[in-house]
């Protein structure tokens, strides 16, 4: 046992710092509703195949962690023919040089995508033994990461926006060996990282050349479809009209 996933306790101290805009901890366990039929899924992804247990890294005996703070924050910008642009920040500290601006493609005009691009790259880019504290004023990433993951994972993300990205970011947080914390800055917090963050994103959004998001998944945290047991009627619907692909008239 590597001590990641939480105990009823380290629960209950979750929600008592939530309150506080504390560190909550990320809980890497698979959230599963009922019993045996839980385990039945469907629009799963015939590719997606692992024959390897899900196995986060192993802990090295003895092994000193780090410590790793950083601000995530998004923005947009939207040119002069309406194509918008989504700009990712994420800054550690002064003249660090992982300091980083990103640029992304997309069509809603949300902070929502580069907000989640932000999360993605500040996990996959930290190294994995490493304990990480992600500090923003997204309550968009927070909820969704602590919160409605474990409602959307059940039902396959059917209809959820950004859940390729949102899987992708759940996938990484399982596969780390050192604990994940979010903190939500309040709208009235003070905070020089989250300045720089938002400016880091500014110039990203501006930036002449687009970034590719890194989305692959560890095909050992690639859980596909949803469950069996969570769908209805209506869910079941969405979902086969999300999977149909388009056929072209002769």
């Amino acid at each position: 046992m590597d001590g990641l996933s939480l105990t009823p306790g380290r629960k209950l101290r979750n929600k008592d710092t939530r309150t506080h805009n504390q560190e909550v901890t990320f809980d890497p366990t698979i959230a599963r509703e009922g019993n045996l039929h839980s385990y039945f899924r469907i629009f799963t992804q015939p590719t997606a195949v692992c024959h390897n247990p899900a196995l986060r890294p192993m802990q090295v005996a003895n092994i000193i962690r780090n410590q790793t703070t950083a601000y995530v924050e998004g923005t947009r910008t939207v040119d002069d023919l309406g194509n918008i642009s989504a700009g990712s920040g994420i800054w550690y500290n002064h003249e660090d040089e992982r300091n980083t601006s990103l640029k992304y493609r997309t069509d809603i005009n949300s902070d929502d995508l580069s907000e989640s691009l932000a999360v993605l790259w500040a996990i996959n880019e930290e190294p994995p033994h490493n304990n990480l504290t992600i500090k923003t004023k997204s309550t968009y990433i927070v909820r969704a990461i602590l919160d409605q993951v474990k409602m959307w994972e059940p039902i396959g993300y059917i209809g959820v926006a950004n859940r390729e990205i949102l899987r992708a970011i759940v996938a990484s947080l399982r596969n780390r060996g050192g604990a994940t914390n979010f903190v939500q800055l309040t709208d009235k917090a003070v905070e020089l990282g989250y300045t720089e963050a938002k400016n880091l994103a500014k110039i990203g959004a501006n930036k002449e050349l687009y970034d590719e998001p890194q989305i692959e998944i560890n095909p050992n945290f690639n859980l596909t479809g949803a469950q069996l047991a969570s769908m209805t009627q209506a869910l079941a619907y969405k979902g086969i009209c999300e999977t149909k692909t388009p056929q072209n008239r002769q």
